[in-house]
């Protein structure tokens, strides 16, 4: 094929190179800068009136956007003193319920272990008194044991003579 004498064909391509003169954009420079910056507002068009004629410009924009911006700032400190509030008597209701939480749960607690352990103590003595009344059943089991066997005796030695 032929060269028809073009350079570049289709999309040009980016400079990879930058201008000296231009200089690279900082972002973080230029939102310093316009934080720094105080907020000023001029109008330079006519200011209209409630019938919808243009009046001349009457006075300074800047005072009525600080005193805009001031009002915005007194009801955002409200609403985040309100909001202060409220998580103030969450926390004091949270930790008042989780307080009676638990000493609901410690009585519980305390109740059942006593009954427990009126429970053991029960069932102890029940025992012991089983164990008793047996070791007494057997002492009489033995005495009769004894008994039955001196008669049985006695009766043999009387029918031999």
């Amino acid at each position: 094929m032929a060269s028809t004498g073009r350079k570049g064909v289709g999309r040009p391509r980016r400079r990879t190179m930058q201008d000296p003169k231009m200089g690279t954009y900082d972002k973080k420079r230029s939102l310093q800068n316009v934080a720094m910056t105080p907020l000023k507002i001029t109008r330079k068009t006519p200011v209209t009136d409630k019938n919808g004629r243009k009046r001349p410009y009457a006075g300074p924009v800047e005072e009525e956007v600080g005193d805009e911006v001031q009002n915005m700032l007194e009801r955002f400190g409200a609403d985040i003193k309100k909001a202060l509030i409220a998580k103030r008597r969450f926390d004091m209701n949270t930790s008042d319920s989780v307080k009676s939480s638990n000493q609901n749960i410690e009585h519980v607690w305390k109740t059942q272990k006593e009954q427990w352990q009126k429970l053991t103590r029960d069932y102890s003595q029940q025992f012991l008194a089983l164990f008793q009344q047996c070791h007494t059943d057997i002492k009489r089991v033995e005495e009769q044991e004894v008994k039955l066997i001196v008669g049985i005796r006695l009766s043999c030695i009387s029918n031999l003579l």
